[in-house]
């Protein structure tokens, strides 16, 4: 069945166009992702959710310049649980954010540290009682690290949905009912990983805020953006 929305001009979504959203997504991911060092299989799941934590507000590329001089100084939870709060805010003044940042970092090292997670639930139930890290920064950790069926989904998936299926949802995915039940049925069961990378590349580089490339777009033919610029 295709998706039934609530307080929407377009009320239903077709299953058959929920379908290929995720395939054509899956497919152009193939040959488009961008490689960055939090995806690679060697990151550690620490790199990789301090990674996260980096990526709240600043752009990826600043993030994959700083990620190898943190690692440097901070390799580990127990580096940083060592470490003064003021020290780790010197650390990360260069990305910005770097108070709120340093008690997120202060607080996961503790709790890695002491719980030493290794098991998707375990840390799920972990990061639930960090500072700073929000339903979004959670799951995409979750989905990078382990590759689990989870649903992350900020304003860049907002947009593009409204784009491809001619709806209205709030900016503000907490503040739309819509927004987990659509995310469920388009993330992937398999794959999750994939897709997430593919659909947030294909934000940044085909379906942009300003000035998208529809002309480039791999879901022109049944967008109901693209339909209304012809």
């Amino acid at each position: 069945m295709g998706i039934t929305l609530e307080k929407q001009n377009t009320t239903y979504i077709n299953q058959e166009k929920e379908k290929v959203f995720t395939l054509s997504l899956l497919e152009w991911g193939k040959n488009n992702t961008r490689h960055f060092p939090w995806r690679e299989n060697n990151y550690t799941l620490y790199a990789k959710i301090v990674a996260e934590v980096f990526l709240q507000k600043t752009n990826s590329d600043q993030v994959a310049f700083f990620m190898p001089i943190f690692l440097t100084k901070f390799p580990n939870a127990e580096k940083i649980l060592a470490s003064q709060l003021v020290d780790i805010e010197q650390a990360l003044r260069p990305l910005g954010v770097f108070r709120r940042r340093a008690v997120t970092l202060e607080v996961l090292a503790k709790l890695l540290v002491t719980e030493n997670p290794v098991k998707v639930i375990e840390w799920e139930k972990l990061l639930l009682r960090v500072p700073g890290i929000g339903d979004y920064t959670r799951n995409a950790f979750l989905i990078n690290g382990f590759n689990v069926k989870r649903i992350a989904v900020d304003t860049n998936f907002i947009r593009l949905v409204n784009r491809f299926f001619g709806i209205s949802l709030k900016r503000d995915p907490r503040k739309d009912k819509n927004v987990p039940k659509i995310a469920k049925k388009v993330f992937p069961s398999n794959k999750t990983r994939d897709f997430l990378f593919s659909l947030l590349d294909y934000c940044s580089e085909i379906c942009k805020s300003k000035k998208p490339e529809c002309q480039k777009c791999i879901l022109k033919e049944l967008c109901n953006y693209f339909k209304l610029q012809e």
